[in-house]
């Protein structure tokens, strides 16, 4: 009775004490412009890039959002154009949610359009965008909390919004200076 309960406890221990890693899989080319967000859209199975392409805090246009295939190869890098800086971003149903400065920015994927501009009032750097079960939209100003997963700073790599597929256990990881989108597999 003592040997197995023994082994219980060390078959118990090793499981709660497993540590994970990621296997990196494949890099975009870098040709996307200041990448600070990825969203991985499970009924298109594509990936929506939010590129800066400039200052993070100026509104200058030149922001975009790239289509990105889930084979890391960019299926479209101006998918939509004419955005500031833009950053998190949320979907429901057909409707594409971006944080963009000031402004929560919707765009219709089939249409590949703007359909709305909805100005945050008192936002100075809105951060992230997020949408729950019932298509309500919530946003993350810029005095939000923070947490680097995974931490890639020793690389020269800064990576905000990381896209998740729970199905898969993947992870979609924007790097900002070295303009492209990793993905890994967690083990």
């Amino acid at each position: 009775m003592k040997l197995m309960l023994f082994a219980a406890i060390i078959f118990i221990t090793a499981n709660l004490t497993a540590q994970h890693s990621l296997e990196k899989i494949w890099q975009t080319d870098s040709t996307l412009k200041v990448p600070e967000s990825v969203l991985y859209d499970a009924e298109a199975r594509v990936l929506y890039v939010a590129n800066i392409d400039g200052s993070p805090m100026e509104k200058d246009g030149n922001g975009s959002i790239a289509k990105v295939g889930l084979d890391g190869k960019i299926i479209n890098n101006d998918w939509i154009t004419g955005l500031d800086a833009p950053k998190g971003m949320g979907l429901y149903k057909n409707l594409l949610y971006v944080a963009n400065i000031t402004e929560v920015v919707v765009i219709d994927i089939d249409k590949t359009s703007i359909v709305q501009r909805i100005p945050v009032e008192g936002s100075a750097c809105l951060n992230d965008v997020t949408v729950d079960s019932e298509g309500i939209v919530w946003y993350v100003k810029d005095n939000g909390s923070k947490e680097v997963l995974p931490d890639t700073r020793d690389q020269g790599i800064n990576s905000a919004d990381i896209g998740y597929d729970s199905e898969n256990r993947v992870l979609y990881v924007p790097t900002f200076y070295k303009n492209s989108v990793s993905f890994y597999r967690l083990k």
